[in-house]
């Protein structure tokens, strides 16, 4: 347990992701392609068009890390903001303690044997909202703010990962423990 100087809170925090891909309400299943016979269509690779539907259609998201805000004490309101690249801040009256365990989300993307790579992405979006439940309390706490990195507009790069941040909003006096949620994730394509 780490010792606080700010009447002994400390919050461990550990947040999960839920993707939604493609504006689909469900986690997509892994496609696989195989060559049609001889003169009955096009055969992937190459003559897969990379159009927005196909993307859409075949983009696979896989989570490497989850978002983490580490351990914190409060003594009075404020908030942890993790940002795309991992490093978190604290305002009001949050104080950061340690350095374990702190990250942004991170996600792999794969459209298959489609070459997506370059489309633009019309919209990546986190969030708006989540609520994170303490492990066995009936305390909550809430994460807004969410930011991503490719930003809607940015083009897509299977060989770099989709990152996510976010702000925690923490209560004064919050209850020490674990929390844990879960946030949306969108991605689409022009």
């Amino acid at each position: 347990m780490i010792n606080s100087m700010i009447k002994g809170i400390t919050i461990f925090f550990l947040f999960c992701g839920v993707l939604v891909i493609g504006m689909a309400t469900t986690m997509p299943s892994h496609k696989a392609f195989a060559a049609p016979p001889p003169g009955k269509g096009p055969v992937c690779p190459p003559a897969c068009p990379p159009n927005a539907a196909n993307c859409d259609a075949n983009l696979v998201i896989t989570a490497i890390q989850n978002l983490q805000f580490g351990s914190m004490t409060a003594a009075a309101v404020g908030t942890v903001i993790v940002d795309t690249a991992g490093v978190r801040t604290a305002t009001g009256g949050v104080v950061l303690v340690g350095a374990g365990a702190v990250s942004a989300a991170s996600f792999s993307m794969t459209t298959g044997l489609y070459n997506c790579t370059g489309r633009a992405l019309v919209v990546v979006t986190a969030g708006p909202t989540a609520t994170l439940t303490h492990a066995s309390l009936a305390a909550t706490m809430t994460v807004n703010t969410f930011t991503t990195n490719p930003a809607a507009g940015g083009a897509f790069d299977p060989a770099v990962p989709l990152t996510v941040g976010a702000t925690l909003n923490v209560g004064a006096l919050q209850a020490p423990g674990s929390y844990s949620g879960s946030y949306l994730l969108t991605v689409t394509f022009q």
